[in-house]
């Protein structure tokens, strides 16, 4: 099966996603004139055994939001869409689901940092969601290729479902929820860490269907973080919080067994 993928243009954008990603460069593209920048990319794409071929005119003119052409392209994998019915808290036991979250490097931060810290999947409503372009390839580094996004008509009722038939607990990660992360036992649910969009929060039913919520504690001198500063920051303490309980569970095991 033929994997999807998105093409990223630019000089910088492509020598980015080399240096950080190559493996999720399905081949790179470029214009039959090279500049010394864009040669130098090209050599090191074949050195690294990724494919490399001259685009036509069009090729390179694809660009989004009305923008020239450029000299070089990569096409990129992108992680197959997903349907939320199929992940399985066993086997996938942190998930992110973004309600309203419009911007493009925000989605791609966001991805970023759940392939950092062991997340699934992340879900968004099809509508008023960041798309997946260039932008959010650029600040996933590579992660849009392993993390796969479930776009869904109704985000309400997919939290309802996924707790209700599958088994997980969406945790909303907000403001002004009472209980803070650091206090709260993230280690042994299921979760889905649900956040919205900056000012607007998470919409009434979207927080309805949320059986937990925690704050990040923040200092007063500053009013909120940004979204994919403070999923970020959500998932490294779930990361945190279930490392040292599978290392206290090892060291249990290990005196019990002497």
């Amino acid at each position: 099966m033929v994997r999807p993928m998105t093409r990223l243009f630019g000089t910088n954008a492509v020598e980015d996603i080399l240096a950080q990603a190559p493996d999720a460069i399905r081949g790179i593209l470029h214009a039959a004139r090279l500049d010394p920048d864009a040669r130098r990319i090209v050599d090191a794409a074949r050195a690294a055994g990724i494919p490399v071929r001259e685009a036509t005119h069009d090729e390179l003119h694809q660009r989004s939001g009305g923008r020239g052409g450029t000299a070089i392209a990569a096409d990129l994998k992108i992680a197959a869409a997903l349907d939320p019915a199929t992940l399985d808290p066993a086997v996938h036991p942190l998930v992110v689901a973004l309600d309203q979250v419009t911007d493009p490097h925000n989605l791609g931060a966001i991805l970023r940092s759940v392939a950092a810290f062991g997340g699934a999947a992340v879900i968004v409503p099809k509508d008023h969601a960041a798309p997946l372009n260039d932008a959010a390839m650029r600040a996933s580094a590579g992660a849009a290729a392993h993390i796969p996004i479930a776009r869904v008509t109704n985000l309400a009722r997919t939290l309802d479902a996924l707790h209700d038939d599958q088994g997980y607990w969406p945790c909303a990660v907000s403001h002004d929820a009472t209980a803070d992360a650091w206090s709260t036992d993230l280690a042994s649910l299921p979760l889905v860490l649900v956040l919205g969009a900056e000012g607007a929060g998470l919409r009434p039913l979207v927080r309805r269907a949320c059986k937990l919520a925690v704050r990040i504690p923040i200092t007063s001198r500053v009013g909120s973080l940004n979204v994919s500063v403070a999923a970020g920051v959500a998932l490294a303490e779930v990361a945190r919080q279930r490392s040292a309980r599978a290392a206290k569970s090892a060291s249990m095991g290990d005196r019990i067994s002497d």
